[in-house]
């Protein structure tokens, strides 16, 4: 089956960093849990670090990593739910363990959230993604910018000791 490590998931946009052909290279014989495409993950190892995924496809995970199913929540909106500042630092406090911080699951498992109808959760996600997706567009115009004004100096100087 596909793995999943923590090193899989990008830091703050839950991004999964591999594929599945990929993930099924991975290897791993420790203790695992086993995910599908209605689970959200959830890194509880480090969690400054914003660890919160939506796999693609069904596999194992790491057990730093926990999968959950919202019976009550579109997954997408506890997904973005989870990655929220106010959720990272409410999984801060109940962390235990100073050189390798892990979240209480228990405690965390008491986080308040604001849970409207799964309609309005769906409006909001969509909204939020299409906002997201222009930001990304824009940081990646500027990255190309910034690309162009690097190459700048060395072109000027292609240029003064070509003739």
């Amino acid at each position: 089956m596909p793995y999943i490590g923590l090193e899989h998931i990008e830091s703050g946009t839950g991004r999964v960093l591999v594929d599945e052909e990929e993930a099924r290279a991975a290897n791993s014989v420790s203790n695992n849990f086993r995910f599908g495409t209605e689970h959200v993950l959830y890194g509880k190892l480090r969690p400054y670090l914003n660890k919160v995924a939506l796999p693609e496809f069904s596999g194992r995970c790491t057990t730093e990593i926990i999968p959950l199913r919202p019976t009550l929540a579109n997954r997408r909106w506890l997904a973005w739910l989870l990655r929220s500042e106010s959720a990272v630092e409410y999984a801060m406090r109940g962390t235990i363990g100073s050189r390798m911080p892990r979240t209480s699951m228990r405690d965390f498992m008491m986080l308040p959230v604001l849970l409207p109808p799964i309609d309005e959760q769906r409006q909001i996600i969509n909204t939020l993604e299409k906002q997201h997706a222009a930001i990304d567009l824009a940081r990646a115009a500027v990255q190309a910018q910034i690309d162009a004004i690097d190459a700048l100096p060395t072109a000027a100087l292609r240029l003064a000791f070509a003739s």
